[in-house]
């Protein structure tokens, strides 16, 4: 009987802690309706004190008013909802009291591209990043024999100008920090793509390929009071891509020392909110957490020449090695540009967005690197340098 009595007082609490979910949706709803029925009534005499919703932060065109015609007549409601959508009073301050309600509420992300993990970790739910994880993404023969042949003629073709080829590949970051996922997406998949496309290569190309994960997991391991990836931000870190940055260099026959180094200081400080808290409108909910300056190695004087995220990043160093590195990157590069630039006499990183086939050609580098996100690893099936 008493066991029985526990059992409707837990069935008791449910039940009130569900009515009270429904509570506070329905007041959601009411306050939303009520305060979007006032709001045209309201803006034209207080819009000058809501700064950001006068102003595009959408880093996007805005829809214009559609002109009324025959002619626009059949797509004229939608692009007029459009137009409604993007110039409603508040707008910015409607998104962003969105978010708080159904955050704090309801503890659910309110950017369904967003994961919120452990410890207030975020991730993105994107296909391309959390099938990676859950080893959904695999490739097929035919798929891996296309990169292959990619890859081995890139290699040859820059081989034939006496310039050196490599591979380098940045780790996964929700497998990097599985240990913040939720619980109700489990563990990594124990096949990777990544994986299986590198074994490929070394069975049937001659390719160089750098990616060292294990030695980033290490490096948790030995020091769990330091994180390698941003906590709310897709990337990694300057400390998270020292350690990779180095094995790249390494290969290529530049010594540099570890992360574990006596010499080698991590200087800690606090980070600045990433790009998936912003997503969410939520800036000042999550802790940002920590972020790291890596020094203690030789810079040799570097100095940075020329600076375009989506362009070319010229560094060029003192008394470093004196041969020429061109590098094809993507955004997790930003981290490594310091670090890499520091070790050779001239460096030019191009954005793959803004890369040309003829920029090779044009800087003459020693070395060639293809640097790569795992999450762009299937972009491999169309790329290839062949200019002839």
């Amino acid at each position: 009987m008493k066991h029985a009595g526990n059992g409707k007082k837990n069935l008791s609490a449910a039940k009130k802690e569900k009515q009270l979910t429904k509570d506070l949706q329905l007041a959601y709803m009411v306050i939303f309706i009520l305060f979007l029925c006032t709001a045209y009534v309201s803006w034209p005499f207080l819009k000058g004190n809501f700064e950001e919703d006068t102003t595009n932060v959408e880093n996007r065109n805005m829809a214009q008013l559609p002109e009324l015609s025959l002619k626009t007549l059949d797509g004229y409601t939608m692009e007029l909802e459009s137009y409604i959508n993007d110039h409603l009073p508040y707008r910015s301050s409607l998104i962003r009291m969105n978010s708080i309600l159904e955050y704090t509420a309801f503890k659910d992300s309110p950017n369904g591209d967003v994961i919120i993990g452990k410890d207030q970790w975020l991730f993105y739910s994107t296909k391309v990043n959390l099938s990676a994880y859950k080893g959904e993404n695999l490739f097929n023969d035919k798929q891996l024999e296309k990169i292959a042949q990619n890859l081995q003629k890139t290699k040859d073709r820059l081989a034939r100008d006496g310039r050196e080829f490599v591979l380098f590949i940045a780790p996964n970051r929700a497998r990097m920090n599985a240990a913040y996922m939720p619980d109700y997406i489990g563990p990594p998949a124990e096949k990777q793509a990544v994986w299986q496309m590198i074994d490929y290569l070394k069975k049937n190309t001659d390719v160089t390929v750098v990616y060292d994960d294990e030695k980033m997991l290490a490096a948790q391991t030995r020091y769990p009071d330091k994180i390698t990836y941003h906590k709310t931000d897709t990337h990694w870190n300057e400390y998270g891509a020292y350690i990779s940055t180095v094995e790249l260099l390494k290969t290529l026959g530049i010594d540099m020392p570890d992360y574990d180094n006596p010499g080698v200081t991590i200087e800690e400080s606090d980070d600045v909110s990433g790009d998936m808290a912003k997503l969410m409108n939520l800036q000042d909910f999550f802790p940002s957490g920590k972020t790291y300056k890596v020094t203690g190695y030789d810079t040799h004087d570097m100095q940075v020449l020329e600076s375009d995220f989506f362009g070319s990043v010229v560094t060029q160093a003192e008394g470093a090695d004196e041969r020429s590195l061109f590098v094809i990157r993507d955004s997790f590069c930003t981290a490594m540009i310091d670090i890499l630039g520091s070790q050779f006499s001239n460096a030019r990183m191009v954005h793959h967005e803004g890369y040309e086939e003829t920029m090779i050609a044009e800087s003459d580098p020693d070395i060639v690197v293809y640097e790569c996100a795992e999450a762009r690893i299937k972009s491999l099936k169309k790329w290839c340098y062949d200019p002839e």
